[in-house]
């Protein structure tokens, strides 16, 4: 095993122990076992039946985001996707963006490079949806107007990225020339990674030239929260005064805590940030806590069983998704 896998693994490992420990030190486990017992055994089958469908979305949003290449197919999207997010369950470093990039030069016929810029978009996409997710509740939720500074930097934040799309899909070509031209920021021993980098996301942006493709990519993307908003509300439903800006806001902060990196499943990440977000919106002590682990289990359960039959049904195997890193990374 090389240094580097046994580094991230370790690191991985660390990482994920850090976050549990700052999840369960202050709870009692006991009453958190209490809690999920309580809980309706149709929720817990509503919150399962949401991960494939967000994954679902997620795929017919990265079939209208790839671009159109003769020799390519967009078929089989979906498998592709699951089995991704199963692998980032069960592997450290994000595994799974390499096996989706392996996955769809092989089967697909994409290039890597395609294929990477495609995920960075998503990557790009999902990280302003949850910056809306981060600053509405702050201006609709009694309990969070101590965060109000905060509401107003994620707004901007998020109006800024908005304005960068629409000003590519306006000036594609000068907003091209002037990311070439900052480039002299950047030390020149980076300029040729940034360069491919910048190609990746381009191939990937036809779609925004067209007013109804950008507004089924704008609907899609909300969509596939909404579903992971719906997993948190129905968690959370018996709590009093508990809808729908409070679920936004904690699927935010568990969208903090699952990225970063590493720890396999976001199992400790994961936990320990969204139950900080569920104590900002005053759901403390155990409650927070079974909601958090239900929240993380239920997903993660359904999503790696999927994962798991359709990566044997595709006999993909671990060294592809060793190769494609390794060729992601150079």
């Amino acid at each position: 095993m090389k240094v580097s896998s046994i580094v991230q693994i370790a690191g991985g490992l660390i990482i994920a122990s850090a976050g549990l420990y700052i999840f369960f030190k202050d709870v009692d486990i006991k009453e958190i076992g209490v809690h999920i017992q309580q809980t309706e055994w149709w929720v817990i089958a509503i919150v399962a039946l949401m991960s494939p469908i967000s994954l679902w979305l997620r795929a017919l949003r990265w079939r209208l985001m790839l671009p159109k290449r003769e020799n390519t197919h967009k078929h089989g999207l979906f498998s592709i996707t699951v089995i991704a997010f199963a692998v980032n369950n069960i592997l450290p470093a994000r595994l799974g963006e390499a096996a989706r990039a392996v996955l769809l030069w092989r089967r697909n016929k994409f290039t890597i490079a395609e294929s990477v810029g495609s995920l960075v978009l998503e990557r790009a996409i999902d990280s302003t949806v949850f910056l809306s997710c981060l600053f509405l509740p702050v201006f609709f939720v009694g309990s969070l107007e101590n965060l109000l500074p905060w509401g107003v930097f994620c707004g901007a934040g998020f109006a800024g990225i908005l304005m960068v799309f629409l000003f590519y899909a306006i000036f594609p070509d000068f907003t091209k020339k002037m990311s070439s031209k900052m480039l002299f920021l950047i030390p020149k021993k980076f300029h040729d990674r940034f360069k491919k980098l910048g190609n990746e996301l381009i191939s990937n942006l036809d779609w925004i030239f067209s007013l109804r493709k950008s507004f089924v990519v704008a609907v899609l993307s909300y969509a596939i929260i909404f579903c992971y908003v719906v997993m948190i509300w129905l968690l959370g439903i018996k709590l009093s005064g508990f809808a729908v800006f409070e679920s936004m806001f904690g699927v935010a902060f568990a969208a903090l805590g699952a990225a970063i990196p590493l720890a396999p499943g976001y199992v400790g990440t994961l936990h320990a940030v969204l139950q900080k977000g569920l104590g900002l919106l005053g759901v403390q002590g155990s409650g927070a806590a079974a909601i958090t682990v239900l929240y993380h289990a239920i997903g993660y359960v359904v999503v790696t069983f999927m994962g798991i039959v359709y990566f044997f049904t595709l006999r993909l195997s671990f060294d592809d998704i060793g190769k494609a890193k390794q060729q992601i990374g150079d």
